[in-house]
C-alpha cells in the first residue's frame, strides 16, 4: 500500500510514484494507492473520516506485505495507527521533513525510512555566488507541517550566514492584497527563497504553478529560488532542487529487498541529499547569468534553440570531419526517437496501452487551471471499475485478470473522441475525461461504455461475462470547485456500488454523504 499526504494532483505526487514504480516494475506485485489530500483536509475530524474508510478498505484486502508512507501528515497517520492499522507489516517512509519525526519513526521496530532533505547551504552558497550584492534573503513558508519544519532549518542557516539578512513572510498570516504589497516592496538588493506557499490567511488555496505566478508578478525583478523543480518555468529563476522523482526511485529500491524479504530493521536512516541543479534560461537572460557560472550538470528550462547552444552542447563534434559530421546526424536521430519512445512511456500505461494517470492527470489539470483562470469551459470526469475484479484475480488468476484488463481498455479506446479521452489509473480503476460536457452527454456516454461491455471477453480460460460501475460528474453543474471535480464522480460510483454495483451514476446533491465517507 503506497499512502501519500497529499492528493494526486499535487504536482510532487506523481514524480514520486513515478520513481517509485520505475524501482519496483520488475516485481509480480499490486500497489493500492490512497491519497489523504492534507492540504484540504488537515483537521482531526477529516483524519477520523479518513482512518474509517482506510480501516474498511483494509478489512476487505488482502494483508499488505509493505506500506510505504510519503511525506509528513502520512508518517504522522501511520505511526499514530501503526499498531492498529499496520501492525507486523513493514514500514517505508519517504519525503519526511520533520527530522526529529523521521528519526523517531526509524528508530521503531519494522521502520525503515528516507528523510527529505534539501540542500539549503548549497544554494545559499549559490546565491552568494550569482548574486554578490544582493544580502536581504526573503523566505517564503506557510503553516503547513512540511513549511514548520523547513522553518526550523532556516532558523539554523541564518545562525551559519551572517552576511545574509533572513526575512520570513509567513503567507498564512496575510490577506492576498496585503501579501503582494508586502512581496512588491522588496528592493534590488533582495533574493527570494520560496519554500511553501498553499494558502494565505483567507483560506485561498494556491496551487504550485498558482503561487509561483503570484510571486513572480508582484517581484518581477527580484530573482526567485527554490529547492523544488516541481514548478519550473513559471517565474522561479532555479535552484538546486530536491529531485522527488529519485526519492522515489530510492525508496523502491529498498522496497524491492524489503519484499524480497530483508530485515527493516538493518536499514540505516536515508539523511543523504538527493539534488539537481535546474534554471529557467529566460530568468539566466532577465538577470545577466551565464550557463557557465552554474554547477556542473544543470538542467537548464526553457533554453535557447540556437547555434551557440547547439556549439556548447556539441562542440567536440562540430570540430570533426565530415565522418564526425555523418554520426551526430546519426546521434540525433536515435535521441529524437529516444525522446519520442520516452514520452510514450512516462504517459502510457505499460499494462494495456492506454494513456496513464499521469498522462490524464496533467489534461484534468489543463482543465481545472482554465476554470481557476475564469474561464467558462466544461467539463466532465467519469470514474470506471470493473465489478468484482478482485474475485477474479483471486479465482482465475493474475494472468487472466490482465487478459481482461487489456480487453477492458481495448473496449474503451473505441469509444474515445477529440472530446473525450480515457486512461487507467491503477487496478481495475479507468478514468474519462469528457470536454464541453453536460449531463446529457456525460449520461450518453456512460450508456454506450455499458452497452459495449455486455458481450462476454474472450479469455485463455473461457468466456466471462462482467458488469461495471460508474460515476460521473460536470463541472461547474455539480461544483463550482474545479479541484473537487474527481471527488463528486468519486461520490456517485460509490452510490452505485452501495446498491450492488452494475450501473452507472451522475452525482446529485444527495450523495453529498459520500463525499465524506470517501475523504
Amino acid at each position: 500500500m503506497f499512502l501519500s499526504s497529499f492528493a494526486y494532483s499535487n504536482v510532487n505526487v506523481p514524480e514520486t510514484i513515478a520513481g517509485f514504480e520505475s524501482a519496483t516494475s520488475s516485481l509480480a506485485c499490486e500497489i493500492d494507492y490512497y491519497f489523504m489530500d492534507s492540504h484540504n483536509y488537515s483537521d482531526t475530524d477529516d483524519t477520523s473520516v479518513f482512518y474509517d474508510y482506510l480501516s474498511s478498505r483494509i478489512k476487505a484486502s488482502k494483508p499488505y506485505d509493505l506500506i510505504v508512507l510519503s511525506d509528513d501528515e502520512a508518517l504522522v497517520f501511520g505511526m499514530q495507527y501503526k499498531d492498529d492499522l499496520f501492525a507486523d507489516i513493514p514500514i517505508l517512509f519517504l519525503g519526511v521533513n520533520n527530522t526529529t519525526r523521521g528519526r523517531n519513526a526509524a528508530e521503531q521496530e519494522n521502520v525503515v525510512g528516507l528523510l527529505e532533505v534539501p540542500d539549503y547551504q548549497s544554494n545559499i552558497d549559490l546565491m552568494r555566488t550569482l548574486f554578490p550584492e544582493r544580502k536581504e534573503l526573503y523566505i517564503i513558508i506557510d503553516n503547513s507541517t512540511t513549511g514548520q519544519a523547513e522553518y526550523r532549518e532556516i532558523v539554523k542557516l541564518a545562525t551559519a550566514n551572517t552576511d545574509f539578512h533572513f526575512h520570513t513572510i509567513n503567507t498564512a498570516s496575510y490577506l492576498q492584497s496585503d501579501l503582494a504589497a508586502i512581496i512588491a516592496t522588496i528592493g534590488d538588493d533582495g533574493i527570494i527563497l520560496y519554500l511553501d506557499f498553499t494558502g494565505d490567511r483567507s483560506k485561498t488555496y494556491y496551487t504550485f504553478t498558482s503561487a509561483t505566478e503570484f510571486l513572480a508578478a508582484n517581484a518581477p525583478d527580484v530573482p526567485i529560488f527554490r529547492v523544488n523543480s516541481a514548478n519550473a518555468g513559471h517565474g522561479i529563476f532555479g535552484g538546486i532542487s530536491y529531485s522527488n522523482e529519485h526519492s522515489g526511485y530510492l525508496a523502491g529500491v529498498i522496497a524491492v529487498e524489503l519484499l524480497g524479504g530483508a530485515d527493516p530493521d538493518t536499514f540505516a536512516l536515508g539523511t543523504g541529499h538527493v539534488t539537481t541543479p535546474y534554471f529557467d534560461r529566460r530568468q539566466l537572460d532577465k538577470f545577466g547569468i551565464k550557463v557557465r557560472d552554474l554547477p556542473a550538470d544543470s538542467i537548464i528550462y526553457n533554453e535557447h534553440e540556437d547555434f551557440f547552444y547547439f556549439y556548447r552542447t556539441h562542440h567536440l563534434m562540430v570540430n570533426l570531419v565530415l565522418v564526425s559530421i555523418a554520426l551526430l546526424i546519426l546521434l540525433i536521430i536515435i535521441l529524437f526517437f529516444f525522446n519520442r519512445r520516452s514520452e510514450k512511456l512516462r504517459n502510457e500505461d505499460f499494462l494495456t496501452k492506454v494513456p496513464n494517470r499521469n498522462w490524464i492527470t496533467q489534461r484534468i489539470d489543463h482543465e481545472i487551471q482554465k476554470r481557476l483562470d475564469g474561464r467558462n469551459n466544461r467539463f466532465g470526469i467519469v470514474m470506471i471499475d470493473i465489478d468484482n475484479f478482485k474475485r477474479i484475480n483471486d479465482t482465475l488468476g493474475h494472468a487472466v485478470g490482465d487478459e481482461l484488463l487489456i480487453g477492458f481498455a481495448s473496449r474503451l479506446k473505441t469509444v474515445t473522441s477529440d472530446s473525450f479521452t480515457i486512461a487507467r489509473i491503477g487496478g481495475d480503476e479507468f478514468i474519462g475525461l469528457m470536454k464541453n460536457a453536460d449531463k446529457e452527454k456525460l449520461e450518453a456516454k456512460c450508456v454506450e461504455i455499458e452497452a459495449i461491455m455486455k458481450a462476454p471477453f474472450s479469455l485463455s480460460t473461457g468466456e466471462l461475462k462482467i458488469t461495471t460501475s460508474m460515476g460521473g460528474a460536470v463541472c461547474p453543474d455539480d461544483t463550482e470547485n474545479p479541484n473537487r471535480i474527481m471527488a463528486y464522480a468519486d461520490a456517485a460510483m460509490y452510490e452505485i456500488k452501495l446498491h450492488g454495483k452494475n450501473g452507472h451514476a451522475l452525482y446529485k446533491p444527495e450523495y453529498k454523504a459520500n463525499l465524506e465517507k470517501l475523504k
